[in-house]
């Protein structure tokens, strides 16, 4: 399939609910609590975020994005402890659930035979909606204690 096709399928319907689904799924396993969905959104811009970039039948990045209260509170629950709110495990913390989230989406992708790969490269930084430069799939937002998490799938 052409990779003009893959992003089609990628757009389907279908699969915006397993992503959809996906996402929250590992969210809440991994942080073990509830997480509402709030569905696709236009994305935000947000202090902290985690990309993992990925490869194969399209390339590109997936991006959890959320501010750094948040990201102290998934950091907390990760290590099972109180942290500082200036400490590496924050950062390290973000990173993580970017990589089990991409990885989990890896999968689910290639159960609709789309192949991607994860290069385990993470950048972490801001994300500043009004500087994405590559093409913006699909942006998920999910709410954890009344903040914010948004999921953004990008191709190049």
């Amino acid at each position: 399939m052409s990779e003009q096709g893959n992003y089609v399928k990628l757009e389907s319907e279908y699969l915006d609910n397993e992503l959809i689904n996906t996402c929250q799924k590992t969210l809440e396993s991994t942080l073990s609590t509830s997480i509402e969905a709030l569905g696709m959104d236009e994305p935000s811009s947000f202090s902290t975020c985690a990309s993992v970039e990925y490869s194969g039948d399209f390339s590109g990045s997936l991006y959890i994005s959320l501010d750094r209260k948040c990201a102290h509170d998934i950091a907390q629950i990760l290590w099972g402890k109180e942290i500082p709110t200036v400490d590496t495990r924050i950062t390290e913390s973000v990173k993580e659930l970017s990589n089990i989230i991409g990885g989990n989406i890896a999968s689910l992708l290639e159960k609709q035979n789309l192949n991607i790969s994860l290069d385990h490269s993470w950048k972490l930084s801001n994300f500043d909606k009004d500087k994405i430069t590559a093409k913006l799939i699909k942006c998920y937002k999910y709410k954890l204690n009344g903040e914010i998490i948004q999921i953004a799938f990008l191709v190049k």
